[in-house]
């Protein structure tokens, strides 16, 4: 890890191939409402193969803010993480998605939050609802915000907290010590590597301060079958999860499992007698409700994908071999510093 400079925050985006969103996204980051030597931005770019590394060239040959671009070999986005830490100069590490758009007070309420809590780490909330995405991401933005379309254990969508919060669903700021203490992302991990590690923290006694003021934008998946492989990923990593860290099992991480077993009998029963599909499109058409109070076709194709891609990863990920599931050690902040190399 580089020299650190105190007060600073370090803006980290690891990326790959996000030439949609990328330059909304730093856009955003440079429209702060700050000096510019009170932040950097370090992007940990995964070998993209679009148009991402000819955005970032451009933007950090004109930037008015400290705009590094580090080498990502892993590609993940737990060693994109990693990688952009290494090279972080910070004493607070905030983590960004590339195709988010914060605040222009994002970074001055990441430095009194510290300053005014003393917290270790600090949670964010997540809204996608952005002006100019397509319906179907309009729609997703609605379901996740509602009480049907997330884990009722996530602080992460659709809540709007204040105070001291079990950091494992939405901590993504963290001090720098965090790392030094308590190692980095497990890179094993290609989804749900932030919970992982936020489960560490809490296991150790960490609590995160969330706060509104650290609500960004997201843009949701553009299509059916993107969401539907997103979900995929996100219960094949939950699953991995559970399988390193047993004691984080919850009933709601299996509940859309049960749910797609549930559809799927219920379907094969109306062959059979046709009023027992009844329960289902009762469900189907209650849970449309919850967005925009009417029942929107888009809305129940969104919860159809969380629900089968999810129900599906989670069986993959419960049910795959030991070996492809070995924890992996989590890497000590000092380990592997050319993974940090500047590009």
């Amino acid at each position: 890890m580089t020299d650190q400079r105190e007060g600073m925050v370090s803006v980290c985006l690891p990326v790959r191939n996000e030439e949609r969103y990328l330059a909304e996204c730093l856009d955003a980051l440079l429209r702060q409402d700050c000096a510019p030597d009170d932040y950097e931005i370090v992007v940990a770019d995964g070998r993209s193969t679009d148009l991402t590394p000819d955005i970032l060239r451009r933007y950090a040959a004109s930037s008015p803010v400290p705009l590094s671009v580090v080498d990502n070999p892993g590609v993940g986005v737990a060693s994109g993480r990693n990688a952009a830490i290494r090279a972080a100069r910070g004493e607070y590490i905030a983590f960004v998605e590339g195709h988010a758009v914060v605040p222009p007070g994002f970074v001055r309420d990441v430095r009194r939050l510290f300053a005014d809590t003393g917290a270790l780490c600090l949670g964010r909330c997540v809204m996608q609802d952005i002006a100019g995405d397509t319906p179907f991401q309009r729609a997703t933005g609605r379901v996740r915000a509602s009480r049907i379309g997330r884990n009722p254990h996530s602080l992460r969508f659709g809540r709007r907290l204040e105070g001291w919060v079990d950091p494992t669903t939405v901590a993504t700021v963290y001090r720098r010590e965090v790392f030094a203490r308590f190692g980095l992302f497990d890179e094993s991990f290609t989804t749900n590597e932030d919970v992982e590690f936020n489960w560490r923290l809490a296991q150790a006694g960490v609590k995160a301060y969330q706060s509104p003021a650290l609500t960004y934008q997201l843009h949701p998946r553009a299509t059916w079958l993107g969401l539907l492989r997103q979900m995929y990923r996100y219960g094949h990593g939950k699953a991995r999860f559970i399988r390193k860290h047993p004691r984080a099992m919850r009933l709601a991480y299996a509940a859309p499992t049960l749910l797609l077993l549930a559809a799927a009998g219920l379907t094969a029963a109306t062959f059979w007698r046709p009023w027992a599909g009844l329960p289902l499109l009762l469900g189907a058409a209650l849970g449309t409700l919850t967005s925009g109070g009417r029942i929107s076709p888009r809305a129940l194709a969104v919860r159809a994908g969380m629900v089968v891609g999810f129900g599906a990863g989670f069986v993959s990920g419960a049910t795959c071999s030991a070996r492809s599931v070995a924890p992996g050690r989590a890497p000590r902040a000092r380990d592997g510093l050319e993974v940090g190399r500047r590009v």
